[in-house]
């Protein structure tokens, strides 16, 4: 369960320290143009998470999970060759595209098949495996890149990705409480339910405000944080 939460979120944030480098290497690009690595994979979670379930209900939780860390893998391999800033946030909305297949399908997974007595722990390993995951694709893509370049820090994400993969297909037990359901009209309706309720859209509302905030906070102090006087290096302030 660590390790699916790791690699979860190992992709979501990683270009935040890299964009003061995506900026010089495309031109010059504005701040809210390079952010777009960002806020596109944000959108393309908030697409698929709605649809992921069904699809997990009629296939299997531990497939859904595997093939989408694996997906996960292949795109930011394919990230790595980008060579215009659009097909890298082409390639970001992609990554959010295949994200809830792991953390909407891991907490589902759980709830199956975990007994009561020690979902609670599944829960929190999963969680601190998302934390994890959150800062090393932050500070590994920060690493590779000032020693290489942004694409050699895609592709060490990439390795990564393939490594928990393998881990998740190799360490997670086939689901012994499963049972396939075509549910994607009952899963609509019920969505729709959801669009309609006045205290389930202020949760959203809350959930949106949170993670806004934390988002935009760590994306747009990095173009501060690369600036002098903080930056090595740019010349040192007065």
């Amino acid at each position: 369960m660590g390790i699916a939460g790791g690699t979860a979120f190992l992709d979501m944030y990683a270009t935040q320290p890299l964009l003061p480098e995506l900026r010089v290497a495309f031109g010059g690009a504005n701040e809210a143009t390079v952010a777009a690595t960002v806020s596109s994979l944000s959108f393309g979670v908030a697409l698929a998470a709605p649809l992921i379930g069904p699809l997990a209900d009629r296939i299997g939780r531990k497939r859904v999970i595997v093939s989408a860390i694996f997906t996960l893998a292949i795109v930011t391999f394919f990230a790595a060759q980008a060579h215009t800033l659009a097909e890298l946030i082409a390639w970001r909305f992609v990554h959010g595209l295949a994200m809830p297949g792991i953390f909407a399908v891991t907490l589902a997974y759980i709830a199956e098949e975990f007994p009561s007595a020690v979902g609670g722990r599944a829960i929190g390993a999963y969680i601190c495996g998302n934390v994890v995951g959150g800062f090393l694709g932050r500070y590994i893509s920060a690493f590779v890149a000032a020693r290489a370049d942004w694409h050699a820090a895609f592709v060490a994400l990439g390795a990564l990705n393939v490594a928990g993969g393998i881990g998740v297909l190799s360490l997670m037990p086939s689901a012994q409480n499963f049972r396939a359901r075509a549910a994607s009209a009952n899963a609509f309706a019920a969505l729709g339910g959801f669009l309609r309720s006045p205290a389930t859209l202020a949760v959203y509302g809350v959930g949106a405000a949170v993670l806004f905030t934390l988002v935009a906070a760590f994306t747009f102090a990095t173009f501060h944080l690369a600036a002098a006087p903080y930056s090595r290096r740019s010349p040192a302030s007065p």
